[in-house]
């Protein structure tokens, strides 16, 4: 869901051509899978399509991407132990740009309702961690 609300931001700012934009997982268990049904639905109701498939993280990642976004705690250690292995990387919290760390939870096993939850969640972090990298990195809107 945030990698699919992220990239709806980023195009709506005219600023696609700036960004590599991806997910992954720190388990293995939907490899090659759609998002969440449930994601997909409450995403679509916000003019959001969720086309990308599941992948685990890889070790390549970590030359590829800028920033890693986590959605809590437990996926944060498990980063910040992988990729000490390959390089030093700025692993962040949802909400950590800000000095505001916000943990995202999983509604995987919950109802319907913790999907909106979790996109409102999602759509406020997504669109502070756009500002932050733009204003980071001098990115103004094309």
């Amino acid at each position: 869901m945030a990698e699919g609300v992220f990239r709806h931001l980023v195009e709506e700012r005219g600023l696609a051509h700036r960004f590599h934009i991806d997910s992954a997982g720190t388990a293995s268990y939907h490899i090659g899978e759609l998002p969440d049904e449930r994601a997909r639905q409450v995403c679509l109701e916000k003019g959001i399509v969720l086309r990308h498939k599941a992948r685990a993280i890889h070790s390549q990642d970590a030359n590829e991407f800028n920033y890693l976004v986590v959605m809590d705690h437990s996926n944060k250690r498990d980063l910040d132990i992988f990729f000490n292995k390959y390089s030093k990387k700025n692993i962040l919290l949802f909400g950590e740009w800000f000095n505001a760390p916000v943990v995202i939870p999983d509604p995987y096993y919950g109802k319907l309702e913790g999907f909106y939850e979790v996109y409102d969640l999602v759509e406020k972090q997504t669109r502070e961690l756009l500002e932050y990298v733009c204003y980071t990195h001098a990115i103004e809107q094309t």
